[in-house]
């Protein structure tokens, strides 16, 4: 009878240390996706703006986050005059 106690008190310590472990990681992951106001500089005209607002272009195997499409558009027709 002791032996199935203590094997019931293990389980449930161990339950109540991994929902207590992954509720921290889920938190987390949920703030990182939450960060949609980190300001970041656009390569181009140099303004800041909000990551959740940019306009994306790839080139080559690098990725671009601009402030705009006409900032985009600008600063790929002047990659393609180099």
């Amino acid at each position: 009878m002791r032996l199935l106690i203590l094997a019931a008190l293990i389980y449930l310590g161990y339950r109540a240390l991994k929902s207590r472990i992954g509720s921290g990681h889920q938190n987390a992951e949920t703030d990182l996706r939450n960060m949609d106001d980190e300001m970041i500089q656009d390569p181009f005209c140099g303004a800041y703006f909000p990551r959740k607002n940019a306009v994306r272009a790839s080139v080559g195997k690098k990725d671009f986050l601009f402030c705009s499409e006409q900032c985009r558009d600008a600063y790929l027709s002047g990659r393609e005059k180099h």
